[in-house]
């Protein structure tokens, strides 16, 4: 399996990624494997978060997943992930005014040759704003320099 990001804005608000069928991650009807289609969409949105102003202030992590498959992945599969103005705006917001804010986030999947939708993901993102870093949580592997790169 081999999953291959073919795009991220200068911005992080988009990024793109895709994996073709091979016999590594084919299953026994010649369909993509669940578990590859699923981990392909895994990190996108909690780290498009994290790197879009949301900075040292905010916790990101993704708190639970559902896959929906809806007919068979045949082929290379493409997944877009757009982060939107309203949406950062509801993420930098609400966790100002509520403890913490969990957001439920659809993205969809598509095979370019059959222009289908094979599966259906819904990703649960946890966000929570900080009110002051803990001794043990210092940024040693991430300094405040790196705000465009993945730590």
């Amino acid at each position: 399996m081999r999953i291959q990001i073919t795009r991220i804005a200068t911005d992080w608000r988009k990024v793109s990624v895709l994996m073709k069928l091979s016999m590594r991650n084919e299953n026994a009807v010649g369909s993509h494997l669940g578990g590859g289609l699923f981990s392909m969409t895994d990190p996108f949105f909690m780290l498009m978060m994290m790197m879009n102003a949301l900075g040292r202030d905010y916790v990101v992590w993704d708190k639970a997943a559902t896959i929906q498959f809806v007919t068979p992945g045949r082929g290379t599969v493409f997944a877009h992930f757009m982060l939107g103005d309203e949406e950062l705006a509801e993420v930098r917001e609400k966790p100002k005014k509520v403890k913490n804010l969990s957001r439920s986030i659809a993205l969809m999947c598509s095979i370019r040759s059959e222009k289908s939708w094979p599966l259906l993901i819904r990703r649960f993102t946890f966000v929570k704003r900080q009110t002051a870093p803990k001794k043990n949580q210092t940024a040693k592997h991430c300094p405040a320099s790196a705000k465009m790169s993945i730590c």
